[in-house]
């Protein structure tokens, strides 16, 4: 079942973008089509390899501009383009942080926590840990743990878990629902 869950989760993360992507093509291609259509008279001839004049002009121009940006992307910076396309999509780069990691790792960059806030302890993710000793820390909502407020806090604000960040995602999206099972054993209370 794991293995089916991993590869669903896998799928999304291809789907999504590409999903993404093909609505702004049709909101580009209609909005070019538009432009052209005043023009599509000036042609010479009406239509090209089957397709009709101003549908082979807006190919060409995004055929165009595609190659453009690869050129622009260059060797500078390879992914650049696709994170700021990916920063568009609420809560993805957050949710691909947190459960695109191996299910069975916590050493990825986002580390799961407890963190203490008003005297009550709430699940976290330590982001990044500052030379000064200072942590900067996620605290998601629940059910939607895409959203939520960053804290930085101290060690002593924080109980470290040895739990993937994938393991108390799901935990949070079900309401807290399992988290004793989860946790016995695991923090000195």
């Amino acid at each position: 079942m794991k293995k089916i869950k991993s590869a669903f989760i896998k799928g999304l993360f291809v789907i999504i973008p590409l999903m993404f992507i093909i609505f702004i093509l049709q909101g580009t291609i209609g909005i070019l089509k538009d432009l052209l259509e005043p023009f599509s008279k000036l042609l010479p001839v009406n239509s090209l390899f089957g397709i009709g004049g101003p549908d082979f002009v807006v190919f060409l121009i995004l055929i165009a501009f595609t190659t453009l940006v690869g050129f622009i992307q260059g060797e500078r910076n390879r992914s650049g383009i696709i994170r700021k396309v990916e920063s568009f999509i609420p809560g993805y780069s957050i949710v691909k942080k947190f459960l695109g990691e191996d299910s069975d790792s916590v050493n990825g960059n986002t580390k799961s926590c407890l963190a203490t806030i008003d005297d009550a302890w709430l699940f976290a993710f330590i982001l990044e840990e500052g030379k000064s000793g200072m942590l900067t820390v996620f605290v998601p909502s629940s059910p939607t743990p895409t959203s939520g407020n960053i804290y930085f806090m101290t060690e002593q604000q924080v109980k470290r878990l040895d739990i993937p960040p994938r393991e108390i995602f799901k935990c949070i999206t079900q309401l807290g629902i399992g988290a004793d099972k989860m946790l016995e054993g695991k923090v000195k209370w």
